[in-house]
Order: C-alpha cells, then sequence, then structure tokens
C-alpha cells in the first residue's frame, strides 16, 4: 500500500502492508499483475477486487522488459463490507 487506509479516522490498512499478487505473460508477450488481497492491521486478509494492470508486448518489447512506471498506483476496492478489529500492532 502506498499510504495508510483509514475509515473513521482510524487505519484500517497500514502503509506498506503486505499484498498478495500473481503475475502471468500472455503468449502475446503482455505482462499482468493482479493483487489479490492484503492484510489489515488486525492481521486478516482483505480480498481485494479489479486490482490489476499490464503492460503490452510492444511496451514491453520497446522498453526492453517490461516496466511499470515508477510511483505506479492502482485503485483498487474490496469487493465485501469488512469489519477490521482494532489492533495495537502496526506494520
Amino acid at each position: 500500500m502506498a499510504e495508510d487506509v483509514k475509515v473513521n479516522d482510524e487505519v484500517a490498512i497500514a502503509k506498506n502492508a503486505p499484498v498478495t499478487g500473481t503475475v502471468t505473460i500472455s503468449k502475446r508477450g503482455e505482462l499482468r499483475v493482479e493483487m489479490v488481497d492484503v492484510t489489515a492491521v488486525d492481521g486478516s486478509r482483505l480480498k481485494l477486487a479489479d486490482c490489476w494492470s499490464f503492460t503490452t508486448a510492444a511496451q514491453n518489447q520497446k522498453s526492453r522488459g517490461a516496466m511499470f512506471v515508477k510511483g505506479f498506483r492502482k485503485n483498487c476496492y474490496t469487493p465485501e463490507k469488512y469489519i477490521v478489529k482494532k489492533s495495537a500492532g502496526k506494520f
């Protein structure tokens, strides 16, 4: 996470929280990165939806390897309502 995610002024997901994802390369040379879930401050895993990005084969060939721009951000959401319990610890 690039920054803390807050709900009602409470941090629900801390900056730099671990994110689980998958990386795939298509037969056409496209690179796709999909973020699957993230760890909340209480340790629970929050599923993410519509949270992916990709580079095209042309971009990959032009830049001599698949690259995402430094500082790249993707807005994601959770498909379900989660209640994150307050936690003493932070990442």
